[in-house]
C-alpha cells in the first residue's frame, strides 16, 4: 500500500482528505465478503490454494481427498456460448444423504397456475397488497416465511413464472434449501440477507438484487426482522437486456454484478437439506458443514476468538495430514501444530463449538497428534519441535479421552461410543481407525504440560 505522500505526489490534482489520503467511494460498506465481478463470465477461485487441478477437471486423485463434481445448467452438447456448467471440489460429496421424508404441504406456496388448479383465481383487475406483517410471535426463517402472490404457467412444463414474498425473523438453522423448479431473483426490502451458497457467500442489502440458480442449495442468515420479494422463472435464465438505442453505455454494466468466491465452512454440525419440486417439499438428513456466523460476531470474547482460531487451525491440519497429502514431517505442519499447541495451552477450558467440549478437544488432540507425526507410529514430526508436539498432543488426547468416555476405559462399548463421537468430525471410517489404533498404543500418558507461546509465524494463513 502506498503512503500518503505517494498519493499526494501521484494525484496532486485530485481531491484528498484533510490528512492527504484518498477518500473511499465504496458503496457496500457493510459487506464482509469478497467477490469477482462480471456477468456470464468464467470464474475461478480457491478456498485452499492449489486445490483446482490444472489441465483437467476430474483427475483420478484430487488434492486433500476432495471430490470433483459438476453442476450443469444446460445440455451436455449445447453450443459453447450457451453451455453453462461449474466444477466444484468439495470436502464432502453433494450426493451424500440418508434418505428422504415428505414435509407437510405449504398452503401459502403455489407453483401450478394452470386453469385446472382450483386454488388459482384469475382476475382482470389491478391488484395491490399492503405490506405483509413480519411474524413476531414465533421464529420463522426464510423458507418458512415464503408466500406466493401470483404467477403464470407450471414448472413441469418448463414455462412460466411466480412472484413471492418472504417474511422472516430468524436465520435458517442446520438446514439448506434447493429450488428444483427455477431461478430465484431475490429483492430485499427490509433487512440484509447473508446467503451461503454452493459457490460461496453473498451479502445482499436493500437496494440490491440476488440470483440463486435452479438446483443450487443455499442457506439464508438474517440479522433481525426481514422482508422482501422473489421472482421465480421456469425454463429460462436471467440475462441482461439488449441496449438498443440506449447505446453501449446504457443501463447496468456486466462489471456491476458480483459473483461469490470459494469458501471453507469450518463448523462441524449435522444439518438437513430441503428441496422443492412443484413446491412439494422433502427433507434429507445429511452430515454437512453448516455456516456459523458466531465465529465473526463482534461480541465474541478473546477466549472465544482463540477457540475459533484453534478450530480453524485444526481444520487446516486435518486437510493437510488426515487426507494424506502433506507428510507429517514437513516444516509447515510443525509450524501449524506449534501454533495450535500454543492456542490450546492459553485456553482455560477445552474448546467448544456447539457440541460436547470433550468431543471437540478429542478431535483437536487427534489432528495435532497426527499432524506432528505421533499418529503414524513415528516418533514425531519435523525436528525437536515435532517430537515435543507429538508428546504434548498425545497427553492431551488421553486427557480428552477421560472427559469423553467414562473412566477413560476403552471397552468395546467405549470403542463404539468413541467411533460415533469422532464421526461427528471425521466422516471417513479410516480416520476413526487411526484414532482407535493410537489409543491402544498409548494407555497411560501424563496430562499435557504447560508451554510458552512459541510465537511461530503461520504459513499459508493458518489461523486467519
Amino acid at each position: 500500500m502506498a503512503s500518503t505522500e505517494d498519493y499526494q505526489n501521484i494525484f496532486h490534482w485530485a481531491e484528498t482528505q484533510k490528512d492527504g489520503s484518498i477518500p473511499s467511494f465504496e458503496t457496500r460498506r457493510n459487506d464482509p465478503y469478497k467477490y469477482m465481478s462480471g456477468f456470464n463470465n468464467s470464474f475461478e477461485s480457491e478456498a485452499v490454494p492449489g486445490v483446482i487441478p490444472k489441465g483437467q477437471n476430474s483427475p483420478r486423485s484430487i488434492r486433500f481427498g476432495l471430490y470433483a463434481e459438476q453442476m450443469t445448467a444446460s445440455a451436455f452438447v449445447a453450443p459453447r456460448h450457451v453451455n453453462k456448467k461449474a466444477w466444484l471440489y468439495r470436502s464432502r460429496p453433494a450426493v451424500a444423504h440418508q434418505g428422504f421424508t415428505d414435509l407437510p404441504n405449504r398452503e401459502d406456496v403455489e407453483s401450478n397456475f394452470l386453469p385446472i388448479n382450483p386454488r388459482v383465481h384469475v382476475s382482470p383487475t389491478q391488484l395491490a397488497w399492503s405490506p405483509f406483517d413480519i411474524p413476531t410471535d414465533q421464529d420463522v426463517d426464510f423458507i418458512d416465511g415464503l408466500k406466493t402472490l401470483a404467477g403464470s404457467g407450471d414448472p413441469t412444463l418448463r414455462e412460466g413464472l411466480a412472484t413471492h414474498v418472504y417474511l422472516c425473523n430468524t436465520s435458517m438453522k442446520k438446514r439448506a434449501f434447493a429450488n428444483s423448479d427455477g431461478d430465484f431473483l431475490i429483492v430485499p426490502q427490509q433487512g440484509a440477507l447473508d446467503i451461503q451458497t454452493e459457490f460461496g457467500f453473498l451479502y445482499v442489502q436493500p437496494g440490491e438484487i440476488c440470483v440463486i440458480q435452479r438446483g443450487q442449495r443455499f442457506k439464508v442468515n438474517v440479522e433481525g426482522p426481514t422482508r422482501g420479494y422473489i421472482l421465480e422463472i421456469w425454463g429460462s435464465n436471467f440475462e441482461l437486456p439488449e441496449l438498443g438505442p440506449l447505446g453501449a453505455n446504457g443501463l447496468a454494466n456486466a462489471r456491476d454484478f458480483l459473483h461469490p468466491v470459494a469458501a471453507c465452512i469450518l463448523n462441524f454440525l449435522y444439518g438437513g437439506a430441503a428441496g422443492a419440486a412443484d413446491y412439494r417439499l422433502s427433507s434429507s438428513s445429511s452430515s454437512s458443514f453448516a455456516a456459523s456466523s458466531a465465529a465473526s460476531s463482534s461480541s465474541a470474547t478473546h477466549a472465544a476468538e482463540k477457540r475459533v482460531r484453534a478450530l480453524v487451525l485444526g481444520a487446516h491440519i486435518f486437510l493437510y495430514v488426515a487426507l494424506r497429502d502433506v507428510p507429517p514431517t514437513s516444516q509447515l505442519l510443525t509450524i501449524l501444530c506449534c501454533r495450535l499447541r500454543a492456542l490450546l495451552t492459553e485456553l482455560d477450558e477445552p474448546p467448544a463449538a456447539g457440541v460436547g467440549r470433550g468431543a471437540l478437544s478429542l478431535w483437536l488432540a487427534f489432528v495435532g497428534l497426527v499432524g506432528s507425526g505421533g499418529g503414524h507410529g513415528g516418533g514425531g514430526g519435523h525436528g525437536a519441535a515435532g517430537s515435543e508436539n507429538a508428546q504434548w498432543f498425545a497427553a492431551m488426547f488421553q486427557t480428552a479421552l477421560r472427559d469423553t468416555t467414562p473412566g477413560g476405559t476403552l471397552t468395546e462399548a467405549g470403542r463404539r461410543d468413541l467411533r460415533a463421537t469422532l464421526r461427528s468430525f471425521l466422516w471417513e471410517e479410516r480416520h476413526c481407525r487411526v484414532v482407535l489404533d493410537t489409543l491402544e498404543r498409548r494407555h497411560s500418558v501424563s496430562p499435557p504440560p504447560v508451554v510458552e507461546n512459541v510465537g511461530v509465524e503461520v504459513m499459508g494463513g493458518g489461523d486467519e
